[in-house]
């Protein structure tokens, strides 16, 4: 089942990523602290069995979605769970009357075409992102 993220869910989004950067806790942290806190930031959550085992973080910005942190929990993935919830980013960009939704991974993220079978298309690339990393951009119209 796929809902709003609520503020209840904090301590078990924080445990669904594997932290091998010991930074990437607090930028989601941050990035929770703007769900709960500000009108242009929205979560959803994936629930099996009462428990949480995927999220997404989005920012509304001007005319467009920007999904932030997509994961799902080890064991669950490859069961439709991404794509539950990347279908409500959809549901929510056609409600705020978006024209778009974008994303970015490293270039090594397995990930990358999951986001093109899910109808996402490169969009650019920046060198040197964030700690040296190399990010591929992907844009989706909403229709």
């Amino acid at each position: 089942m796929i809902r709003p993220y609520q503020q209840k869910d904090r301590e078990e989004v924080l445990g669904i990523y594997t932290y091998s950067d010991p930074t990437k806790k607090k930028r989601i942290e941050v990035k929770i602290n703007a769900v709960e806190r500000l009108d242009n930031w929205y979560g959803f959550v994936a629930e099996d069995d009462g428990g949480i085992v995927g999220y997404v973080l989005i920012e509304d910005l001007i005319g467009g979605m920007y999904v932030s942190e997509l994961a799902v929990k080890e064991g669950y993935r490859l069961h439709g769970i991404g794509t539950s919830l990347m279908k409500e980013v959809e549901e929510l960009a056609r409600e705020k009357a978006c024209k778009n939704i974008s994303l970015n991974c490293n270039v090594d993220n397995p990930n990358k075409e999951f986001y093109k079978k899910i109808g996402f298309e490169e969009s650019g690339s920046q060198i040197g992102y964030r700690e040296g990393q190399d990010k591929i951009w992907f844009l989706k119209r909403v229709r």
